[in-house]
């Protein structure tokens, strides 16, 4: 999971603010550095548990699948569980800090949010990042193969892991152009 401060940008008029929902999403603008400490914080506690319930849901899932359900729509029906579970558990971690935050006018242009986030994060973590994906991709694609899921494998590893790859290479990009 990404370090819990790349939550924040500041927007074209130098405001910062902070983004539960992604780069889709309309964030919420900070005023003060008392408030961004205590989102950071929550945030750090957000990232934990997710990084628990991603970690400890398969494992837990698997052990109780029920025949008749395939391995790999069962990892998706299990990961999509835990991604719910983890947005419950960001609403009510944020609920009360976030209702005294005005949100702000429009979201920040996806090229100019990526922009700050490959300023925020070195090169080689990246890389690392795409090297983890890569492995992930051949190990879930073998999995899937084997248990003659193929079809679910790809569609997953495109989703869960195709995405974040191809951000992770767009980033890169910026990088490579000076943009960071």
């Amino acid at each position: 999971m990404w370090p819990p401060q790349l939550v924040f940008k500041t927007l074209p008029n130098g405001d910062r603010c902070f983004y539960t929902g992604g780069p889709l999403s309309r964030p919420y603008i900070v005023k003060d550095e008392v408030t961004e400490l205590r989102l950071l914080q929550r945030q750090k506690w957000l990232s934990v548990m997710i990084i628990v319930i991603v970690t400890l849901a398969p494992y837990f899932a698997f052990r109780h699948r029920p025949d008749g359900i395939p391995e790999a729509l069962w990892l998706a029906m299990t990961v999509a569980i835990a991604c719910t579970v983890g947005w419950v558990i960001q609403l009510l971690l944020f609920r009360k800090l976030l209702a005294g935050l005005e949100r702000a006018p429009a979201r920040m242009p996806l090229r100019a949010f990526y922009v700050q986030q490959a300023q925020q994060v070195s090169e080689t973590t990246l890389y690392l990042f795409l090297a983890l994906m890569a492995v992930l991709t051949l190990l879930f694609l073998l999995f899937s193969a084997a248990t003659q899921n193929l079809i679910w494998g790809i569609a997953f590893t495109a989703i869960f892991l195709g995405i974040p790859s191809a951000l992770f290479c767009y980033m890169l990009h910026l990088k490579g152009q000076g943009n960071s």
